[in-house]
């Protein structure tokens, strides 16, 4: 038996906004769709080479942080990694060469910044709701 498509109302903020156009065959609805579903179909591929205390280490670094717009909140994932390494020695706290997690962290494309960036949210989300979810 097919499943019935749930509709959700979303407010379109002004960056997605300037990537839909007005089509006569495809409504601002099947667009927006369709960019979710690339960027799914992209963050899907990705594999990392992280370790769990790695993992971690980022996780905690970034509780709090806000990663939006993208361009400042993408590389800010780096930054907030590289100060918490240097101002809190989480590097020591979770037991990770922390040098070498930056230099890898650096070494990312947006595709596996932005992987992370999800990875986080969501880890955190399940934090706040009672539960850690597991790593993809």
């Amino acid at each position: 038996m097919p499943t019935k498509e749930k509709r959700v109302g979303v407010y379109v903020g002004p960056e997605l906004a300037a990537r839909l156009v007005d089509d006569p065959v495809r409504s601002r609805s099947a667009q927006v769709n369709t960019l979710a579903d690339r960027y799914t179909y992209l963050l899907a591929g990705v594999r990392l080479e992280l370790s769990d205390a790695e993992l971690s280490l980022i996780r905690d670094a970034c509780n709090g942080s806000v990663f939006q717009p993208a361009q400042i909140g993408l590389p800010g994932l780096v930054w907030s990694v590289e100060d918490a390494i240097k101002l809190d020695a989480l590097d020591k706290k979770w037991s990770v060469d922390g040098p070498a997690l930056v230099a890898k962290l650096r070494g990312l494309d947006r595709v596996g910044l932005a992987w992370l960036v999800e990875d986080v949210e969501k880890f955190w989300s399940g934090v706040s709701a009672g539960c850690e979810p597991a790593r993809d």
